[in-house]
């Protein structure tokens, strides 16, 4: 790099002194002296003209370990096979293999989960835990001390790994850089098939560690009654007992909300069953009876959740109606099970014994014998006040093929029409007619909201299942103790949420305080206040009330289930694709390839479309800081410690300093464990070594004045940062025309604002004030990393840097999720360095003549006396480097291995240039 260059001074002319030393030409057998002190063997020295484009580095784990950095993107494990393995996916596995040894991660077969058995894939892992339990060089402590939290066989540390990998091996998942048609093999199923967008995750059985794939968890499970009366479709000859004088015909239902972390591209199609093994008891005895009972997932319909993961609903679970063989989660109502009915007195209460259910989730395509996660569940006893009859479906609605069941209409006080009737195909209707006004709806829940704590472990216990799953605040004390949304966000009838950022509980758009225009339906469906339609199907506003959020939390801390206050450190969750809720999600790269105005419809199905266009293969992937949404606390919060909610791999500064991530050693440092090659629009990275990297330490030494910060300020200006204000949560209830940072309209089509309210340049003269800030300590960045732990500054009102202004800022735009604060950070990081490898050296050599005498000394030079026979004057780029194929290189993957991969460095001339005389 340009600071240590340096030119040969004229030995009558002394010039300050400078510690590099002239290079000469290697065809040139140097005279004896003049390459004394590079230590270099002359057969390691080599010219190779060439042009050189930028700063080159070694692609080795930098200041750190000294050794090879693997790849953060799956590659198939056939290297032969045209229909496993893109051009892309041969780039990457040709630049992370070194002397025939592969460092990247394979994957084969989404229905798995023993993925970490297959090829280089537990060597590689071994490798990453090996690393992250040694001291950092330049830096204090190990990750492995960090996150010491243990189970039986593992610890927080081989979780946070299982989890990258499973991470890794979920990237991709229906390439269509070869188009949608032909032979070529996507990881997961092309759309609309099922399981399409859909992996088992990874399970680690030696550490007893998992990963997320992309299947969904469970969130909620909930106990429903309602008020039953007579069948009237029922064609069998059965018998209806009305109930006696003040007494209610009550039926219940056991039901349960799932959860998807990888919310994001392409779509899904999810592929579950429920196995569900209840011991509940009332006063009536057992409720569900005995043994196990299976509700299925649509298979192959996408419709059930909206494509896109995240909040999976009712929309998920297939619900036969009339108490069919597929709905055995209720009390049928039936001709053959019309005695099963209680009754309740009228204005009574149901006396709820408890009990426990187990749940074992799997994938029918995967087989069902394939356990993909069993969680316990311990309902607590409670008294719950009795239902009453819902008003029939007014007849002046629309009736439509999916508001209808074999042709029978909706009826409002049986079961399996009830929730039959939540799949309305995207009707709204369905959030209306689910539950009512009369009905008595009881859950268990996360206290904190954050999933994914659940959806990381295996085997949720018993006890771990009564410290993940609480009773709703309000069990017991009203009818509605629950939080159920559906998948879009709009929040089920008397449903209570919390706030993921600590804005106004009215800015946050929902159903209860949107003010909907006299065209759309009501929000509540009670006896008085019945809803009816006319004409086509009426249109609605999108809800946006984040999920995962309990009841009175007003907004998220990191690491806690307390809600924020100002000098602690958020949540961390991330914010939804386009107008999908916020919440517990893992940061999926972004797998959309449709490039129309619609990227991000509210109905969105696959947009999968034929990517040879659009595909990128850095996009999707640009560097590890995607791992950023990744949780670090599952283990530590299990039973017996205090739970770690809303904590996750830290890649953005914290100006509290109180986020784990930000203690030593910090969370960015893991990034140099990995290196995403650049293979677009070329394969610009060579096997261990990387092009076009700027150096963050720019300053020259001892020229300080010389200010050389251009490369900086172009990889910043590159860039765009997205920061959402409060103040777009909404305008509150009562206002028609609301302004909601989920909407890019507004009712009545009035737009209040634009991206460009959004995103925002990076200002990079008060980003850069940080470097200085480093310099002027007299000090130098050691990582690439470390960019993470500095603010970039937006060029927006009220953001500088220095003192708490960032802090304030960031409180003053809450909204903004964590994968969106790090996204800045994850294009950055691979474009920066800190350690150069290719010089230029000037050179100016000269072939001096000593005058004979008694005063000639051979250590002095004469002025006047002594001459200058010959001299040459001209530079070199000399680029240090690491040949892959070298058969002296270790396979690293073996941790006994010591040697550092410095020790295979090479010296070549890139670059020969002779100035006029």
């Amino acid at each position: 790099m340009v600071r240590r260059h340096r030119l040969l001074h004229r030995p009558q002319r002394p010039r300050p002194h400078r510690r590099d030393r002239p290079l000469p030409d290697p065809r040139r057998r140097p005279r004896e002296g003049f390459d004394r002190g590079l230590h270099l063997p002359h057969g390691r020295v080599e010219h190779r003209p060439r042009r050189v484009q930028g700063h080159r580095a070694p692609r080795r784990s930098r200041r750190r370990h000294r050794q090879p950095r693997p790849v953060p993107r799956p590659v198939a494990p056939h290297a032969t096979d045209d229909d496993s393995r893109t051009p892309f996916d041969r780039l990457v596995a040709n630049a992370a293999t070194v002397n025939q040894v592969p460092y990247y991660f394979t994957r084969s077969d989404w229905k798995s989960p023993n993925e970490l058995d297959l090829d280089q894939n537990r060597s590689v892992l071994g490798y990453l835990r090996f690393l992250c339990g040694k001291s950092i060089p330049g830096f204090v402590g190990k990750l492995s001390d960090k996150y010491s939290a243990s189970n039986t066989k593992g610890t927080e540390i081989d979780q946070i790994l299982t989890e990258i990998f499973d991470y890794i091996r979920c990237v991709n998942l229906c390439d269509t850089s070869k188009g949608t048609t032909g032979s070529f093999k996507t990881f997961t199923p092309r759309p609309p098939a099922a399981a399409s967008g859909q992996v088992v995750p990874t399970y680690d059985s030696k550490t007893d560690t998992k990963g997320f794939g992309r299947f969904p968890t469970l969130a909620k499970a909930g106990l429903f009654f309602i008020a039953a009366e007579d069948p009237k479709h029922l064609t069998t000859a059965a018998t209806w007992a009305a109930p006696a004088t003040g007494k209610i015909r009550v039926q219940a239902a056991l039901v349960f909300q799932l959860f998807d972390p990888g919310q994001g591209y392409p779509g899904l199609y999810t592929d579950v069953n429920l196995a569900v093994t209840p011991n509940l008891t009332w006063d009536y005895g057992s409720m569900f009876g005995s043994g196990t009972l299976n509700a299925a997932g649509n298979s192959g319909t996408s419709a059930v959740m909206r494509y896109w993961g995240g909040t999976l609903g009712f929309r998920l679970l297939r619900f036969y109606p009339y108490g069919g063989s597929g709905s055995p989660l209720v009390t049928k109502l039936d001709s053959t099970h019309l005695t099963e009915f209680p009754d309740a007195a009228n204005g009574g209460v149901i006396h709820f014994k408890g009990g426990t259910v187990k749940v074992d989730l799997s994938s029918n395509l995967a087989g069902t014998s394939t356990i993909v996660q069993t969680i316990n569940l311990t309902f607590p006893a409670g008294d719950f006040p009795v239902p009453s009859l819902a008003a029939e479906i007014p007849t002046t609605i629309p009736v439509q093929t999916s508001f209808q069941m074999s042709g029978v209409n909706y009826y409002p006080n049986e079961m399996s029409s009830r929730l039959s009737q939540s799949s309305f195909g995207g009707d709204p209707r369905g959030d209306i007619f689910t539950f009512t006004q009369n009905d008595v709806l009881q859950t268990i829940q996360s206290p904190s909201g954050d999933y994914r704590l659940v959806a990381g472990l295996q085997t949720v216990s018993a006890a771990e299942g009564s410290q993940l799953f609480v009773a709703h605040p309000d069990w017991g004390k009203q009818a509605q103790a629950h939080s159920f949304k559906e998948p879009d966000g709009t929040d089920y009838n008397g449903a209570s949420i919390g706030l993921l950022a600590p804005v106004s509980a009215t800015g946050y758009a929902n159903s209860s305080n949107v003010a909907n225009p006299s065209s759309l339906p009501p929000r509540r469906y009670n006896n008085t206040n019945k809803p009816t339609y006319s004409g086509a199907k009426p249109g609605w506003t999108v809800s946006i009330t984040p999920d995962g959020t309990p009841p009175g939390l007003n907004g998220s801390t990191a690491g806690s289930t307390a809600s924020f206050t100002t000098g602690n450190p958020p949540g961390d969750w991330d914010n939804g694709t386009g107008n999908v809720p916020d919440g517990a999600y893992i940061n999926r790269p972004d797998e959309a390839t449709n490039d129309s105005p619609s990227y991000f419809p509210n109905n969105v199905r696959t947009n999968l479309v034929d990517g040879t266009r659009f595909f990128s293969a850095n996009r999707l992937m640009p560097s590890a800081v995607m791992f950023g949404s990744l949780p670090t606390g599952v283990i530590a919060s299990a039973v017996g410690n205090a739970p770690q909610p809303w904590q996750t791999l830290l890649f953005h500064r914290d100006p509290t300093g109180k986020h784990k991530g930000a203690q030593a050693p910090m969370d960015h440092l893991l990034l140099d464990l990995f290196t995403m090659p650049v293979i677009e629009p070329y394969a610009i990275t060579e096997p261990l070594s990387t092009d076009g990297r700027v150096n963050m330490n720019y300053q020259i030494l001892p020229f300080t004045y010389i200010n050389r910060d251009t490369g900086v300020r172009a990889v910043l200006k590159s860039e765009r940062m997205l920061a959402v204000a409060n103040k777009y949560a909404g305008l509150g209830p009562g206002v028609v025309d609301l302004a909601v940072y989920k909407q890019l309209y507004t009712a009545g089509a009035v737009r209040k604002y634009t991206v460009s309210d959004f995103r925002f340049d990076i200002n990079a003269d008060e980003t850069l004030k940080g470097f200085q800030a480093r310099f002027a300590a007299n000090d130098l960045f050691r990582s690439a990393s470390e960019i993470c732990a500095l603010d970039l500054v937006p060029n927006d009102t009220g953001a500088a840097y220095g003192g708490t202004t960032m802090q304030t800022y960031w409180e003053n735009h809450a909204l903004t999720g964590d994968n969106s604060r790090e996204k800045p950070y994850a294009d950055l990081y691979p474009r920066l360095t800190t350690k150069s490898n290719t010089f230029t050296v000037h050179l100016r050599v000269q072939a001096l003549k000593q005058a004979a005498g008694a005063s000639a000394d051979p250590a002095k030079w004469r002025e006047g006396v002594d001459t200058v026979t010959a001299e040459y004057r001209g530079s070199r780029v000399v680029e240090r480097y690491v040949d892959p194929a070298n058969k002296q290189i270790p396979d690293y993957t073996n941790t006994a291995v010591k040697t550092p991969l410095s020790q295979f460095y090479r010296f070549r001339i890139v670059e020969a240039k002779s100035f006029p005389q």
